[in-house]
């Protein structure tokens, strides 16, 4: 998973800070839970976020990355994906944000 951030901010403050505290979002996957986190710093209110993965199969992945981003007050502008795998339905999970995939499968 890769953010891409419009952030013009000195990242040099508060770097010792930010390794302790971190966001942590649950998530179910094919072989039970999985956690992502995110520090609580790594992004500040209103900065523009674009969200680039891999693979967009079932969405559920990029739709808890996306719940840290805005849990963050981050501005998402939109996700990317190299292959998205369309017969499982991912984008429902993933709102009204704007979508590219660059290959997709049917099914």
């Amino acid at each position: 998973m890769i953010l891409v951030v419009d952030d013009e901010r000195n990242h040099a403050d508060g770097v010792v800070e930010s390794l302790e505290k971190s966001c942590e979002k649950a998530i179910a996957v094919y072989s039970g839970t999985d956690a992502m986190e995110i520090h609580e710093d790594a992004i500040a209110p209103g900065t523009r976020v674009l969200m680039i993965d891999d693979l967009l199969a079932t969405g559920g992945t990029m739709a808890a990355c996306c719940d840290l981003v805005s849990g963050l007050k981050g501005e998402i502008v939109g996700a990317a994906f190299l292959i998205e795998l369309c017969f499982l339905n991912g984008r429902e999970k993933l709102g009204d944000y704007p979508l590219h995939s660059v290959i997709k499968f049917e099914g």
